[in-house]
């Protein structure tokens, strides 16, 4: 074999390698450019709802009450109310207890779930005649409540849409 040949199949080599170097890194960068990212939205961390209920009074922000066929009116702040909810608040305790204040006058309640979705309570306030208190449909979030309430007081019916907000 003569130095020339030799020579000659040295640089075969070194282009092929190079070559294939090359292709296979344009062959990388092509099937990276070609990937396509995809965007997996992470599920919102689940309330804790006992933590969020019994953390915080729950003041009244705004609600709407048909009791008595009468229908009641207040927002917080608003210069249209039917009814005043200036001064009232419910505390609910990890115990199944808490209070209720309003106008100054307090009550003590007893509470609990009524299913297994927390979307539901049952509360006694507890006063010389007591009151049965049942929310559904309650919406829980950082600072505040949403949920349709019902009673019976005296032979009469209410139902109520309410918001409260945390303080």
């Amino acid at each position: 074999m003569s130095a020339n040949n030799f020579s000659m199949k040295k640089n075969i080599r070194k282009g092929f390698f190079l070559r294939f170097i090359l292709g296979f890194s344009a062959l990388l960068l092509l099937l990276n450019s070609c990937t396509k990212e995809v965007e997996v939205e992470v599920p919102p961390a689940p309330i804790d709802t006992m933590a969020v209920l019994t953390s915080n009074n729950y003041f009244m922000e705004e609600i709407l009450i048909l009791n008595n066929n009468q229908f009641f009116y207040y927002k917080r702040g608003g210069n249209q109310n039917t009814a005043s909810f200036d001064n009232e608040f419910i505390k609910f305790n990890a115990n199944k207890t808490g209070t209720y204040s309003y106008n100054n006058m307090v009550n003590t309640l007893t509470w609990d779930f009524i299913n297994g979705n927390k979307t539901k309570i049952r509360y006694t306030l507890n006063r010389p005649t007591p009151i049965v208190i049942t929310w559904e449909n309650i919406n829980y979030n950082k600072d505040s409540l949403t949920y349709s309430e019902y009673y019976t007081v005296n032979n009469l019916n209410s139902m109520s849409t309410v918001l409260r907000i945390a303080k």
